[in-house]
């Protein structure tokens, strides 16, 4: 296929991923399982383009705009930037786009002759002179280098920093405010994300996967937090393995996993997985017991519960039981649950999801002032009604896959300002007993969160309460 129309294909697909509310990998993923006749070197680079050109969205439509006022051209601004991202992968001072080495996955014999691809294409779509397309990608090159060296000086230019690593500054500002570190959390969010596996040790082990993956010839090292997994090094297709299909293995993200290591669970507890989604920290918990705990997962969305039907039922846990949550208000929570207490509850609230931008780059860019006010009141809603079904004595534990203070220490805070029966419970003892050092965790701290430039993994803000009475 030429370039040109993959380009095309690449920009048709970005607008629609910019504009939809549809998670990116999902849009991406039915757009390639319909076109049949594409090939494994054709739907990689649209993969990649597509996800590159999102996670640096805000500098590549810099580019483009600069490009279609200099040349007084319109309707063409999701192809230049498709095309802007091909320049800037084969460019020394991007490097971090170089990691995808897109001009081999054409077949081109050299850089340079996919760099001429790139300018005729560009030419034909565009309708200008090719010198206004070549002078166009020289200051490009030139702007880059000026932007790197002035962000080297000047790393509290939140503006520029938004503009070299695609970032919103009012974002950044609410970041800065928290332990995380703002500008290596920005600039790793510009890479692609690595797969995870967690490994059931209840009907498995980490030697046999790493054997599984091993004869597939698929690298992959050790995880670094998780005592259960396995990092791979390289894009594989695993889901169709006899061992995934017998669930001996789940892809799950390391620091996910974690928050199932802060649950400590008992294989005497009664638990409840509050808002379980499709199920992958209940499959963790059940794991983590041995298949003998008792698990309800509870969720409003329908679908999703019946997709940890069938993930418990490749594994062999039946130790989980659902819940569909219809009216998610008090009243009707304390009529669905009867009364009933739990030695452990898991809140793994509905967040903006800003810890797993990597994955869905949209995400940074959807996110507004007013939707984290709203989601943040939405959290501390479900953390209050869910924290009546705690025991005295037991545990409830808050998560989100968000690094924003307003969905993490905020929520909790306030949490424990109006309700004086709860009490914080440190993180460290109960990571310990299963393994987790965490070298930067404290011995009176009862919340963490996973940083991407330091654990390699998503960002997940995980605490850990105790009821006292």
């Amino acid at each position: 296929m030429k370039l040109s129309s993959l380009l095309k294909i690449a920009a048709q697909v970005t607008e629609v991923a910019i504009k939809s509310p549809k998670p990116t990998d999902g849009i991406v993923s039915e757009f390639l399982r319909k076109r049949k006749n594409f090939g494994s070197k054709e739907r990689r680079f649209l993969s990649e383009n597509i996800f590159s050109t999102l996670r640096n969205f805000i500098l590549l439509k810099h580019f483009a705009d600069k490009f279609s006022r200099d040349n007084n051209i319109t309707g063409n601004e999701f192809f230049l930037m498709s095309a802007c991202n091909c320049f800037l992968s084969t460019n020394k001072y991007f490097a971090e786009f170089g990691s995808f080495d897109i001009f081999n996955r054409l077949n081109s014999t050299s850089e340079s002759d996919f760099i001429n691809l790139l300018v005729n294409d560009i030419y034909i779509e565009t309708n200008v002179t090719i010198s206004s397309i070549k002078d166009w990608l020289s200051n490009t090159e030139t702007f880059v280098k000026e932007l790197e060296n002035h962000i080297k000086f000047n790393l509290n230019d939140l503006k520029s920093v938004e503009l070299r690593f695609s970032f919103p500054q009012n974002l950044l500002t609410e970041i800065d405010k928290t332990s995380v570190e703002t500008i290596k959390y920005a600039t790793k969010s510009i890479y692609p994300a690595s797969a995870n596996l967690r490994v059931s040790t209840t009907i498995s082990s980490k030697n046999e996967i790493e054997r599984m993956l091993s004869s597939m010839n698929i690298s992959y090292e050790s995880g670094k937090l998780s005592p259960s997994s396995i990092i791979l090094n390289e894009r594989a297709k695993i889901d169709n393995t006899i061992e995934y299909k017998s669930g001996k293995f789940e892809i799950q993200d390391e620091g996910s996993q974690l928050i199932g290591f802060a649950c400590n669970p008992k294989i005497t507890d009664k638990i409840l997985d509050a808002c379980a989604g499709a199920g992958g920290k209940s499959l963790h918990l059940s794991d983590l017991t041995q298949g003998k705990a008792d698990i309800v997962a509870a969720d409003v969305e329908y679908n999703r519960l019946r997709e940890l039907k069938i993930r418990s039922s490749r594994s062999g846990l039946n130790n989980i039981s659902s819940i569909h949550i219809i009216t998610p208000d008090l009243a009707s929570l304390k009529s669905t649950f009867n009364g009933t207490q739990f030695d452990l509850v898991l809140i793994d609230a509905p967040c903006s999801g800003m810890g797993t931008i990597r994955r869905d780059p949209m995400k940074k860019l959807r996110l507004t002032d007013k939707l984290l006010t709203r989601l943040s009141e939405k959290q501390k809603k479900i953390l209050s009604d869910y924290s009546n079904f705690v025991k005295p004595g037991g545990t409830l534990v808050y998560a989100t896959c968000s690094v924003m203070p307003q969905e993490n220490q905020d929520v909790v805070d306030y949490f424990l300002q109006n309700n004086e029966n709860f009490a914080p419970d440190p993180l460290k003892p109960h990571f310990q007993s299963h393994g987790v050092e965490l070298q930067d965790l404290g011995d009176l701290d009862f919340s963490y969160t996973t940083k991407t430039y330091v654990h390699n993994c998503d960002g997940f803000y995980m605490a850990r309460l105790r009821k006292v009475y």
